[in-house]
């Protein structure tokens, strides 16, 4: 058996889908499963940005590393249409990347 849940997308960056990678589960020979990379997948997360995903972003920050570069970069140029971001996103990655590396 293997526990299937929806999953809500907010928002994801626009070439998300050319940086999926494949991922590997014990088991499964069949079937090509492709996650988000991790930048594209913590931005995902901003969007929504529930308490949830809070923890789960900082969880992924403390064990694999996240770049306050790559983050900004795929946020001003995959995420802001005609220059300007939506509010709501502007305040959740604001807001997100401030509990990452504090305010400055």
């Amino acid at each position: 058996a293997i526990p299937l849940a929806f999953a809500t997308v907010y928002e994801a960056p626009r070439g998300f889908h050319r940086r999926l990678k494949p991922a590997r589960l014990a088991g499964l020979k069949r079937l090509r499963l492709l996650v988000p990379e991790k930048h594209d997948w913590a931005l995902m997360k901003m969007a929504r940005l529930t308490e949830k995903d809070i923890e789960d972003v900082l969880t992924a920050f403390r064990v694999r590393g996240l770049s306050k570069h790559v983050l900004l970069e795929r946020f001003l140029g995959e995420m802001v249409a005609d220059g300007r971001p939506n509010e709501k996103l502007a305040v959740h990655f604001l807001a997100m990347t401030e509990e990452l590396w504090g305010a400055g």
